[in-house]
């Protein structure tokens, strides 16, 4: 009688038992299998590697020897786990980081933001706490920012004009603010923009200003763009269109524009 072992099986046959597991998982079944050929065979498998369920020993035991051993390009974690790698990111292959917060303060997010903001190309935030603070915008968009992609999904975020920088090359933006001034404030800072996707709240809290459009130039490589949630200056967004209409090549509008009357011929023109 033959007896087959793992090691038997054909390479054919190893991304068939690999897609069933998940990669942490994968780490700690195969990790120490002394085969050059599995350790290969489950690289592919590891490149984009998901830890925001793990436990902090897990974190600790594990995610070192990987970003020394493995070709990790993206990483998945949660905000408490940023001081475990902030260290390690310098000598990685990351490019890629996806946070998930659920802290009402940010102050977990900006000890590593810093890193981050230097190191990687593409930059995800989700909060899942949407009622916190909105304070790091001061952190993501400065003159050193390497970002190329930047995604926060559910919390609008606050700055003003002083608090940010030009950042040449960040081309792929999606954010959640709080009236079109945070609008012209970034666009102003952000000469590469290529697609961009706001999602409004309620002006409730502050009166948008009616010069907010001054000394903003025409942003040429912006092509895409993506309006939804609400808003009550609805002659804002014409605005926005008067200026930046000629170069939008794909538009997408979903907005609550709060019982405002639009005059759908004269925006068609703007565009």
């Amino acid at each position: 009688m033959t007896i087959t072992q793992l090691l038997d099986l054909p390479n054919e046959i190893f991304p068939f038992i690999f897609q069933y597991l998940k990669s942490t998982n994968l780490i700690q079944t195969f990790s120490n299998v002394k085969s050059l050929r599995i350790q290969a065979l489950i690289q592919s498998f590891l490149s984009h590697l998901d830890i925001s369920q793990e436990t902090d020993q897990w974190i600790q035991t594990y995610l070192p020897i990987l970003i020394n051993q493995q070709n990790i390009v993206a990483l998945r974690l949660q905000d408490k786990h940023i001081k475990f790698i902030s260290k390690d990111l310098l000598l990685s292959k990351i490019h890629s980081i996806h946070v998930f917060s659920s802290d009402w303060n940010t102050d977990l997010l900006k000890e590593g933001l810093d890193h981050f903001r230097q190191r990687l190309k593409q930059l995800s935030i989700t909060f899942t706490c949407s009622h916190g603070k909105g304070d790091i915008g001061s952190y993501l968009f400065k003159f050193d920012s390497q970002l190329e992609h930047l995604n926060i999904i559910g919390r609008f975020l606050f700055f003003n004009k002083h608090e940010i920088n030009t950042c040449t090359q960040l081309t792929h933006l999606s954010i959640e603010l709080e009236g079109m001034h945070s609008v012209f404030i970034l666009i102003t800072h952000l000469p590469n923009l290529q697609q961009l996707k706001v999602k409004f709240r309620v002006e409730e809290r502050i009166i948008q200003p009616t010069s907010y459009a001054e000394n903003v130039t025409l942003c040429k490589t912006l092509h895409r763009v993506t309006f939804t949630g609400c808003t009550k200056y609805f002659e804002h967004v014409e605005h926005f269109f008067t200026i930046f209409g000629s170069t939008i090549k794909c538009l997408t509008i979903h907005i609550d524009l709060m019982y405002y009357i639009v005059d759908g011929k004269r925006l068609e023109q703007e565009l």
